[in-house]
């Protein structure tokens, strides 16, 4: 994305093919790595060159349960819901973007880079299992996974 120095929190974009569009509002203040760009007779800044998918998932998955509702890379919260019999379950977070980086935390554990963890929450009891996906610019973008297991 590139943005008018002038009016900070006016967006624009160009597209593969060189073409200009206008992105409207974003945040500009305190992007790391910008530089200043020229695009014809304008000057823009070049506040976060990175791709829309650069802080998701393109896959999460699970060893036992079922997750819901069913995945994509949009959506930020989930549920699964293990049998009373299976005591733990293995999430694996696969990212988009390989320049991209993946934490993740079991409840209020510091986060920690990471694809995959293993969860076991006792008979009729929840954890909750927070993943980050951490652009290379900086920015990122947080899934919840709630994971209960029956009582019986």
């Amino acid at each position: 994305m590139y943005a008018d120095p002038q009016f900070d929190g006016v967006a624009f974009a160009v597209k593969k093919d060189g073409s200009l569009w206008s992105a409207g509002d974003v945040p500009l203040n305190g992007v790391k790595n910008s530089r200043m760009l020229s695009f014809g007779k304008l000057t823009f800044k070049d506040t976060t060159l990175y791709s829309p998918d650069e802080m998701k998932l393109k896959s999460l998955k699970i060893s036992a349960g079922s997750l819901s509702p069913r995945f994509h890379k949009n959506k930020s919260s989930y549920k699964v819901t293990l049998p009373a019999k299976t005591a733990k379950v293995k999430i694996t977070a696969v990212k988009i973007d390989a320049r991209s980086k993946v934490q993740m935390r079991v409840g209020t554990a510091k986060f920690k880079t990471m694809s995959a963890v293993t969860v076991s929450p006792g008979k009729g009891k929840s954890k909750i299992v927070q993943i980050k996906v951490i652009g290379k610019n900086g920015w990122e973008k947080t899934c919840t996974v709630k994971v209960t297991r029956k009582k019986k």
